[in-house]
């Protein structure tokens, strides 16, 4: 049993650690165009949209584990290119969201208790960025890596008022030995309510997410899920795990605008009295 113990602490401190290091610098400040929000009482998080009248559609994006998520910089400014604007919520512990930090949690039960706990942080962030200025509030979609991946894929089966998801890599590092894990995201695809496009790189710490949950998407009603294991981003599988799911949109890029632009399309007006 003692070994049991350690292996599930070193496991939870692998998976902490890895996106951790993704984290941007802490001496670098946020760019000009990234706002300071609090979405929620006590909790924070930045905003970025596209220069414009608006209303613009808005990629809700929820950070991986990392304690420090930042402001997300490169990735914002791809969604703000292509008309998209982008909200980074930090969950409670999280970056500028005073709480206690999930990374502190070693058993995994309670740890995959806790992700569904701190999903009402994303549920607040979609309310939250539906009544803001120049945001369309009929076209918000989620997205997210990692332990964000998990928490996309869990917002995904919400009725929230959201029109699709793009999990990056959810549960990838843990997955092997988490049958809690495995077991939430099943259920989550299961009842996904929205489209989903699932997507890894192929150096993933462990693509079965993928390669379960794909099928499990395939069950639901939704004529547009998706997953796609893409080549090896990078060396490692830190590279092909955090670092796809930030810097990897050279190559995922397009797919996902596409699997947005049509899941998130703008609802046809109804012809006005005078064309009746």
């Amino acid at each position: 049993m003692p070994r049991q113990r350690a292996s599930l602490h070193v496991l939870v401190a692998i998976a902490l650690a890895a996106p951790a290091a993704l984290a941007e610098p802490v001496a670098a400040g946020p760019p000009p165009d990234a706002t300071l929000v609090e979405y929620a009482t006590g909790r924070k998080g930045f905003f970025y949209r596209p220069d414009g009248p608006g209303p613009f559609p808005v990629v809700v994006w929820n950070h991986g584990s990392e304690q420090r998520p930042g402001w997300q910089t490169d990735l914002a400014h791809f969604y703000v290119s292509h008309g998209w604007a982008f909200l980074l919520p930090h969950r409670r512990g999280h970056g500028q969201s005073p709480g206690d930090y999930i990374g502190d949690e070693r058993d995994n039960a309670k740890l995959v208790a806790l992700l569904d706990e701190h999903n009402g942080d994303v549920v607040a962030a979609i309310a939250w960025v539906k009544t803001q200025p120049k945001i369309d509030p009929a076209r918000v979609v989620v997205s997210g890596c990692s332990f964000g991946g998990i928490e996309t894929l869990i917002t995904a089966a919400k009725d929230v008022g959201i029109r699709a998801a793009v999990p990056f890599a959810p549960g990838a590092i843990m997955w092997q030995r988490t049958p809690e894990l495995r077991d939430r995201l099943t259920r989550a695809a299961r009842e996904a309510k929205v489209p989903v496009f699932l997507v890894q790189a192929e150096n993933d710490f462990d693509v079965s997410p993928s390669r379960v949950l794909g099928p499990e998407l395939e069950k639901t009603d939704r004529a547009h899920n998706r997953v796609r294991i893409y080549p090896r981003f990078g060396t490692t599988a830190l590279d092909g795990h955090g670092g796809f799911c930030t810097r990897g949109f050279t190559v995922w890029g397009t797919d996902v605008l596409e699997f947005l632009d049509r899941a998130a399309a703008p609802s046809p007006r109804p012809p006005s009295k005078a064309a009746r």
